[in-house]
């Protein structure tokens, strides 16, 4: 078990509202970074690699529930599996995946523990949120754009004064 102090005080030295919060430590997923250092090619692939990390989860889930400690070793966990790069488009290092295939991968990790369902349901939503604010050319250019969620490609016109 480990204990750190939270962000509570924004870096500065005072007492602030930091507080101690306990946590697994993260190496105990160690093997996974380098057992899980390849990107799923295909659905097939995807949902075994979700499989796999429930499988993982489920061993302890109902001790680590009633622990009720940071989950920041199951965070190393599903970044070790690259699954929160599913729905990442392709030419930036994702798995291009539809969201059909992160709901089916979401459920199977759900099953095993609810908690880091949830984790990985945060996180799609983040990319999709920010697939519908940015374009691809803002990608690509890495100059920002206006655009609107209901026409994320479409830049919207600048106002002149």
């Amino acid at each position: 078990m480990h204990t750190m102090a939270t962000n509570g005080t924004n870096g500065t030295n005072k007492s602030g509202n930091a507080q101690a919060v306990d946590f697994r430590d993260p190496a105990v997923y160690a093997e996974y970074e380098t057992k899980w250092s390849s990107i799923p090619e295909d659905e097939a692939d995807w949902l075994q690699r979700a499989q796999d990390v429930a499988d993982v989860l489920a061993v302890d889930a109902v001790v680590r529930d009633q622990e009720n400690k940071s989950p920041r070793a199951e965070v190393a966990l599903l970044k070790y599996s690259r699954l929160l790069k599913l729905l990442g488009p392709k030419q930036y290092g994702g798995g291009g995946q539809p969201w059909s295939v992160g709901y089916k991968a979401i459920r199977k990790v759900a099953e095993a523990d609810g908690y880091d369902g949830i984790l990985a349901v945060r996180v799609f939503i983040l990319i999709i949120l920010a697939q519908s604010v940015c374009s691809s050319a803002t990608i690509s250019s890495g100059q920002p754009q206006r655009t609107s969620l209901a026409h994320p490609n479409k830049p919207i016109a600048s106002r002149s004064s």
